[in-house]
């Protein structure tokens, strides 16, 4: 695990509570806004590289400790919503997402995080890290289990960062489903 951490594809999406402990992996477009922004931003004590960045880059350090043992827990989208979501979180048409990709979403940008396949946040050297893995579509209910097993008050949570609904096309299906097509398999989501 401690090697998995170190080099884990986004750092700043790696959440820590050292003292029960456990793991967050936080994929981007998946509900995130809404469990972090919406709740355990206000529980204190948990670790991330953009919120307490010292602290943090101590605990991620040579001893990381608590990690052996640590609940690993994530949330995962289906793909074609996720792409979608992205895209209008950019303000980018669908297609010309599509179209302009590879520019658009180079690591040193914004929008890399936010669409790199999910199974790279959540696979190590071919060993599947989360001892939890929920959906965005069954978000609540997944979360209520996640508090449940991490040991917090369960919460409504609230929808932030919501996207409008946009238009999914032949030309869009064909791109998502060759960029995350691991994504589908693992995920167990379904391919138009």
């Amino acid at each position: 695990m401690k090697e998995a951490l170190k080099n884990y594809i986004v750092k700043s999406s790696i959440y820590v509570d050292p003292s029960v402990p456990w793991i967050w992996l936080r994929i981007h477009k998946t509900g995130g806004t809404s469990i972090w922004d919406g709740y355990l931003r206000d529980i204190g004590g948990i670790l991330n590289k953009a919120h307490n960045p010292s602290m943090y880059k101590r605990w991620l350090g040579e001893d990381l400790p608590n990690t052996k043992n640590a609940f690993i827990w994530t949330f995962v989208r289906n793909p074609y919503d996720r792409f979608l979501s992205a895209a209008a979180m950019f303000d980018i048409p669908p297609e010309e997402f599509v179209k302009n990709f590879n520019t658009i979403c180079e690591p040193e940008l914004t929008h890399w995080r936010h669409t790199r396949p999910q199974h790279l946040f959540l696979e190590y050297n071919g060993q599947y890290l989360p001892n939890f893995t929920g959906r965005f579509e069954n978000l609540q209910a997944d979360f209520d289990k996640v508090c449940d097993l991490i040991d917090i008050p369960k919460i409504i949570l609230p929808h932030l960062n919501k996207s409008e609904k946009r238009e999914l096309t032949p030309k869009v299906i064909d791109f998502v489903n060759k960029t995350y097509e691991r994504d589908f398999k693992l995920l167990n989501y379904k391919m138009l």
